[in-house]
């Protein structure tokens, strides 16, 4: 990326470079930060004079910038970041992750840089102090890892189906109640409609396994809510079922996952429309009685 002509080494360089794209304004500034130039408090894409003045004559700086612009991702080796807050949170717990387990230090955006969640996560990846090579195996990690994590959306399906928006509204009211899991990181998110359940599950399950069981949890919680919306003003009705029937009972139950009362419903209102079924086994019973 070193450009022919140019003295990076000083700071008319770094000027150019800070001058050349948002990206790298970010990534100056946060570089800055990391080396205790600037405080988090002070950091600004704008004020470039103050920057400046900062960084002065100070070579170690400038060497530092000038081969970390010839190191840094290009912009095509970031094509599979899709700009998508979903993506990037995902990304952002597999490289906090990966800066822990290797022990890299890592640092965040101020939030006085007024970026995206996305332009702060690419600037972390700038500022990571790692060989051209691991910075391309890191990225090919990443991009795997975003790949295999899509193959499992279909779990999603069922959310996106009849009542979508309902579900939706009362899935963000049940999960305030779920009294394992925090949810005081997602705050940011509430109002968000578009991919919220995957960014929750993204977020709060380290994977498919408890992600599947926990949307089985809310099935189940949504099953209930409804009937109960549609029970009402219905009165309770106590009979005596054989023990086999009874198994039976349950065994459709836990087939359908309905309760025992629906299923019930469902078959005496289906009886009620067609009426084929009970009028042919009481006229087998009357015969036999009859002989």
């Amino acid at each position: 990326m070193a450009l022919q002509g140019m003295d990076l080494n000083s700071i008319y360089g770094i000027r150019f470079i800070y001058n050349e794209s948002k990206r790298n304004k970010i990534w100056i500034c946060c570089e800055a930060i990391k080396k205790g130039i600037i405080s988090h408090d002070v950091a600004s894409i704008s004020d470039v004079e103050f920057l400046m003045n900062k960084i002065g004559d100070d070579k170690y700086f400038l060497e530092h910038i000038q081969n970390k612009y010839d190191q840094i991702a290009r912009n095509d080796e970031l094509d599979f970041l899709n700009q998508r807050l979903r993506q990037t949170l995902f990304l952002e717990k597999i490289l906090q992750a990966e800066c822990i387990a290797k022990n890299i230090p890592a640092i965040t955006a101020p939030p006085g840089l007024n970026i995206t969640p996305e332009e702060a996560f690419i600037a972390k990846l700038d500022t990571l102090d790692l060989n051209a090579v691991d910075r391309r195996n890191l990225l090919a990690d990443l991009r795997t890892a975003w790949a295999n994590h899509l193959v499992a959306d279909t779990m999603y399906n069922w959310f996106k189906s009849k009542y979508s928006e309902k579900k939706l509204e009362y899935f963000k009211e049940w999960i305030r109640n779920q009294p394992s899991i925090s949810t005081w990181n997602l705050q940011p998110f509430y109002l968000l409609d578009a991919e919220f359940i995957q960014i929750y599950y993204d977020i709060t399950f380290n994977s498919i396994a408890e992600v599947k069981l926990n949307i089985e949890k809310f099935k189940k919680a949504w099953n209930t809510k409804t009937y109960r919306e549609k029970s009402s003003g219905k009165k309770q009705c106590n009979i005596a079922l054989r023990s086999d029937c009874i198994k039976i009972l349950e065994d459709l139950s836990a087939k359908h996952r309905y309760t025992k009362s629906q299923i019930l419903e469902i078959l005496l209102l289906a009886e009620k429309s067609h009426g084929h079924y009970i009028r042919k086994k009481l006229k087998e019973i009357d015969a036999l009685y009859n002989q």
